[in-house]
Order: C-alpha cells, then sequence, then structure tokens
C-alpha cells in the first residue's frame, strides 16, 4: 500500500491501543484534540462538530465530556487508557488490534478497562485482536486463541479447545507455569531453557530444543498444521500421524 493508502487505513478501517497510555498521548494537546483528529481526517467535519463528537467518545468510555478540554496530565493511569481507547474508536473501525491494554494498570483499573471493552465489543460489530501474555485476559475477554512462539502460530482453537483440550507442549508449558491457586504447595512446572534469538532461530521447530517431546524430525523440518476439529489446529510433529499421538 501507498503511504496515502496506509493513512486512509489507519484510525478508520484499522485502529490500535498501545500497550503503555503513559507515552501514547500528546502531553501539549488537550485530550479532545486527539480524540478530534481522526474524525476530522477522516469523516472531514468541522473543529466545531469534532471536538462535539470527541466529548460523546469520552462519556462513552465513562469519562465526563467536560474534561475534553484538559490534558493528558490531568488523568490517572485508567483513564488515559480509556483516553485512549476513546481515540481508536473514534472512527468506527472495523478490526481494533489491542496490544497488551491493561498491562502497565493496576489490577482494579485492569477490571475496570477489561469491563469496558467487552461491553464495547456487546454494542459493536467491530472484530478486536487481543495480543496479550495474560491467559486470565485470554479467558475473559477471547473467543479464539491462537498461541504463538517464535513468531508462528503453533496452536489455535476457540476459547474452549485451548483450554480445556490444550495439544501443543509449548501450550501445555504455558498452563503448567501458572500457580495452582487451590494448591499453595504446588510447584510451578516452568519450561526449560530460553526463548531463541528471533534473527536465529534454530532449524526446524523453533521450540524443539526445549520440548521434551521432541523427535528427530523436529530438529530438521519444520511441521505442518494439522487439523484435530473443525475450529482447532495445532503445527507439531506429533500429530503427523495419527490422533493416538495426543498430549
Amino acid at each position: 500500500m501507498s503511504p496515502k493508502q496506509l493513512r486512509a487505513m489507519r484510525g478508520h478501517q484499522v485502529a490500535m491501543v498501545f500497550q503503555d497510555p503513559m507515552s501514547s498521548l500528546n502531553p501539549i494537546k488537550t485530550v479532545g484534540e486527539q480524540i478530534a483528529e481522526g474524525m476530522k481526517i477522516h469523516r472531514g467535519v468541522s473543529d466545531k462538530e469534532a471536538l462535539r463528537q470527541a466529548a460523546n467518545m469520552l462519556e462513552m468510555v465513562g469519562i465526563p465530556g467536560g474534561r475534553v478540554s484538559e490534558y493528558p496530565h490531568q488523568f490517572s493511569g485508567g483513564m488515559k487508557q480509556r483516553v485512549i481507547i476513546a481515540i481508536a474508536l473514534a472512527c468506527n473501525p472495523d478490526l481494533l488490534i489491542a496490544d497488551e491494554p491493561t498491562t502497565a494498570l493496576d489490577v482494579t483499573i485492569q477490571a475496570q478497562v477489561l469491563k469496558l471493552i467487552k461491553e464495547l465489543r456487546e454494542k459493536s460489530p467491530m472484530i478486536m485482536l487481543m495480543i496479550t501474555h495474560a491467559l486470565g485476559i485470554v479467558a475473559e475477554v477471547c473467543d479464539f486463541v491462537g498461541i504463538m512462539y517464535a513468531g508462528r502460530i503453533v496452536e489455535c482453537g476457540t476459547l474452549a479447545d485451548i483450554f480445556d483440550n490444550l495439544r501443543h507442549p509449548y501450550t501445555r508449558g504455558l498452563f503448567d507455569s501458572l500457580p495452582d491457586i487451590e494448591n499453595r504447595r504446588a510447584e510451578l512446572k516452568p519450561i526449560p531453557g530460553l526463548i531463541p534469538d528471533p534473527m536465529n532461530l534454530p532449524p526446524g521447530c523453533a521450540f524443539h530444543p526445549r520440548c521434551s517431546y521432541a523427535k528427530p524430525e523436529c530438529s530438521r523440518d519444520l511441521p505442518q498444521v494439522r487439523w484435530l476439529s473443525d475450529t482447532h489446529y495445532v503445527s507439531c510433529h506429533l500429530y503427523n500421524e495419527t490422533v493416538e499421538n495426543m498430549l
């Protein structure tokens, strides 16, 4: 796409909520100006109308519209993240990409932001892509889940497929690394080894140096996608032959 085509798409068809609200807002512009910017570019509305709609967007994310003329430093961390969400939703995008949207927030504010995201999803036909390492957030927000390792999806399925019927050794390692709140004496089972350098990945399956199920072909050949059901697939040599090999 040309730079002009990319500018026409960003904020209009595709919008993004970034990880750190503290560094995502311009400190010398009011939040109203920052919400209104996309509306003026993509909708061609006047400055006055854009600010009016910006105030409505603030109301939609739970912030009084009268604060449209205030600056980012006058908002708490959770409110800044709500402003970022308002900016992303200002032009009704088809796709919203949320990159670790709650990482920089405390637990209470995280819950509020996640509740807001869920409510907005229910009111809008927009599709959301959530990027996160927190499996609890995945369980609360997502319908479909893709597990990635070293830049590749190694397992994908519905929420039930991944949480109740996981298959890839890496997915198993992720869940085994979680603390068991019902058994305080249970030890964590961390995945051995270290994540490989993405610029120098090992041959074959990138996970094979850390995998207790690795076979000779794992260090030689890239595994192919194997569909386990209409909604669930895995990329692993354990499933090359029959379903009897499943973990």
